[in-house]
């Protein structure tokens, strides 16, 4: 690392603001739209997209901007503004669209409220990279710098944030230690005159910046009462008052409802007449929304609750009974490592929607259920459902999951009712309804209409299974890829049909078509360089998340954890960096590619099997370091022919991040659910191996 000084101190900042406000704008977008796989690709897509159109657009201008130094200290404050003004506009996305909050809103306005959010400000930064480029060097060792300060400031920050900033202080609050950070490096970086500017600028944002934070949450909840809302390491917390009952949300999708009463009633009513002696029973989530108080209506002698974010169980206000044992822990942690055994397992969770819901209903979870549970005890969930019709989408959905519990369990019955109701046990269940509870909401006779025969069979049909049916596991998480067609099916044909047209689509065929990409490549040499660096950015980013998915599979969703592991890639970032800087006569850019992609070939290998703890650190870092070192390979290969630093720093950073957002949109939403981990790993490895093509 070059010894500190204003300039490179400017350029760390970069990467500090780059993926502060990344993190801190991902999760207030999805506050704002929900929480799927599909939106949160979109959305880091669009990220990395936009900083890719900021650094080629305007990289070819860095060049000729005179004063660099004075221009970098003005883009620093155009950053300053933007920040607040752009996270109070992202809040009152669901207001400037005329949406009701907590709504399903629609693909096309999610895009244009993404793009309207984030495109000022990540073309700011992509312009910053390539302008910070030209300000350290006039030759191509400037871009290899600058990269390095970059990778470097979003390892300090995402260390600064998964350990102390995520915990403590909400958006707003650490956007403002950002606005300091830019205005003290403003101040050192640009001349003395605008330093009493800067200073004023950042006050004047610091004071108004409590104000805003308070409107904009009022404003957000349009239709209804905020009564609270909290920041939470693990997402946006809130809690809104809709005539006399409370809501809870979780990044914008609904958790729990005091008006769902009658729901609770009938779920846990099917659930305790399936077991003749209902002593100790583990409930995995919702138990604050009085789902805990149901269970405790039947003669329970223990109740354990598992909630993952204690700021959850705040957020209510309210104390559970003493009787109930409060477990702060993820769900498939507790389950994997507890001692002890149940007469009953309720999963009382929202749909598989995304890759950290679709946990608990993979064949491997229902595994570690069973083995907790007493000799004849119960295993209960729910699914979306309806005993009078269910569409396509709902269909693949349950019959996924059905198969997939099937294998487990000797006896799986199935309930229609608000919800497909699943009850699963190596002892026969009953359907008979002598020992049904009427409750407070829920009356006897609905609850005998459930269990009718005709609607039994109804239901049991629908949710079928057939030879061809994919089973739901860690390793290829099927069911969250259907709950992403039931959620596109609200919206009309061109979403759905996209993604069952994608579900025809076998791996020969993008094999096929990635070989004709690369071919067609080779024959425009000036585009060769870029290609090669998107291959090793989404090569880069597909590896990071297979590391992670296999990571939360075998450890559950530990968040500190995983937070280390991102640091890990950007201190891989780096590193790699740095060491191609040192040592480019042992860095060539065929071997540090054969590398990666021997990386990830064996990673397609290794995940087959539990690893110890430390070894995904590991593995995040190596490959972060091998796309570190490529880069600066890259950068040297292209230094004979550059028209410029700005202009050369933005074309490969450019290529660099436009792969990420690649990966960012496909391999989650698509390779992974579809195909698999192993698919995935192969394909990633298999796009580095036909870049060498490129060399």
């Amino acid at each position: 690392m070059p010894q500190l000084n204003n300039k490179i101190f400017a350029l760390l900042t970069v990467g500090i603001v780059a993926l502060g406000a990344q993190v801190i704008f991902l999760r207030e977008l999805i506050a704002v739209f929900g929480g799927n796989e599909l939106i949160y690709g979109l959305i880091m897509g669009l990220w990395l997209l936009l900083y890719a159109s900021g650094a080629v657009m305007l990289g070819r201008f860095a060049d000729k901007v005179s004063d660099k130094q004075a221009a970098f200290v003005l883009t620093q404050a155009a950053v300053m503004i933007l920040l607040p003004l752009l996270l109070f506009l992202t809040r009152l996305s669901s207001v400037l669209f005329g949406l009701e909050a907590g709504c399903l809103i629609a693909l096309p306005t999610i895009i244009g409220a993404a793009l309207l959010v984030l495109a000022p400000l990540t073309v700011a930064l992509g312009f910053q990279f390539a302008l910070g480029s030209a300000l350290l060097k006039r030759e191509a060792e400037g871009i290899s710098q600058n990269y390095l300060l970059e990778a470097s400031g979003s390892f300090l920050c995402g260390l600064l944030l998964s350990l102390f900033l995520l915990n403590y202080l909400g958006s707003f609050q650490i956007f403002m230690l950002i606005v300091a950070l830019l205005a003290a490096s403003g101040c050192w970086l640009g001349p003395q005159k605008w330093r009493r500017p800067l200073v004023v600028l950042a006050t004047c944002l610091l004071l108004i910046s409590p104000w805003l934070d308070r409107l904009s949450n009022q404003l957000a909840w349009r239709g209804q009462t905020l009564v609270r809302s909290v920041d939470s390491p693990y997402g946006k917390l809130a809690v809104t008052r809709s005539r006399n009952d409370f809501n809870y949300y979780f990044d914008g999708s609904l958790l729990a409802s005091t008006a769902d009463k009658p729901l609770d009633e009938e779920f846990i009513g099917l659930t305790m007449i399936r077991h003749e002696k209902p002593d100790k029973v583990l409930l995995i989530g919702g138990g604050f929304s009085g789902m805990a108080e149901e269970i405790l209506r039947y003669p329970v002698k223990r109740l354990d609750y598992v909630e993952l974010d204690p700021k959850l169980l705040e957020l209510a206000g309210k104390q559970l009974p003493p009787s109930v044992r409060v477990l702060i822990d993820d769900g498939i942690h507790y389950i994997k490592r507890t001692g002890d055994k149940y007469d009953i397992v309720i999963i009382n969770l929202p749909d598989p929607r995304s890759a950290l819901l679709n946990r608990y209903y993979t064949r491997e979870f229902y595994r570690h259920c069973q083995k907790i549970l007493e000799p004849g005890g119960l295993l209960a969930f729910k699914l979306p459902g309806s005993p009078d019709f269910m569409s396509r989408e709902t269909r693949l959905l349950n019959a996924s999951v059905n198969k997939t519990v099937s294998q487990l369990f000797a006896h799986v019955l199935v309930i229609g009712g608000s919800r497909n109701y699943y009850f699963a046990s190596d002892q026969k269940l009953r359907t008979d309804i002598k020992r049904l509870r009427a409750g407070r909401y829920f009356k006897l006779p609905a609850l005998r209409l459930a269990l009718s025969a005709e609607k039994l069979k109804y239901v049991n049909s629908a949710v079928a299974f057939g030879q061809k049916t994919a089973v739901n596991t860690d390793r290829r998480p099927v069911s969250y890829f259907d709950a992403l067609l039931i959620w596109a099916s609200y919206f009309g044909p061109p979403v759905k049909d996209l993604l069952y047209a994608l579900m025809r689509v076998n791996l020969s065929q993008i094999f096929a078509a990635l070989v004709l990409f690369f071919a067609l490549c080779r024959l425009f040499k000036p585009g060769r360089l870029p290609v090669m660096v998107g291959a090793a950015g989404f090569a880069g980013m597909a590896g990071q998340f297979i590391v992670m998915f296999v990571f939360q599979a075998q450890f559950g969703y530990l968040y500190q954890a995983l937070a280390l592991l991102t640091a890990a890639f950007m201190a891989g970032l780096a590193g790699g960096a740095c060491g191609a800087i040192r040592y480019r006569q042992l860095t060539g850019p065929a071997f540090i590619l054969g590398l990666l992609a021997f990386i990830l070939f064996s990673l397609t290998l290794i995940i087959q099997s539990d690893l110890n703890l430390s070894l995904y650190p590991l593995f995040s870092f190596i490959i972060g370091g091998l796309v570190g070192a490529f880069f600066q390979s890259a950068v040297k290969l292209g230094e004979e022919k550059m028209r410029g630093v700005g202009d050369l720093a933005g074309k490969l950073y450019g290529a660099d991040l436009l792969g990420s957002a690649l990966a960012a949109g496909l391999v989650c939403v698509y390779f992974i659910p579809v195909f698999g981990l192993t698919a995935a790993g192969l394909l990633a490895g298999a796009i580095v191996v036909f870049s060498l093509l490129l060399i």
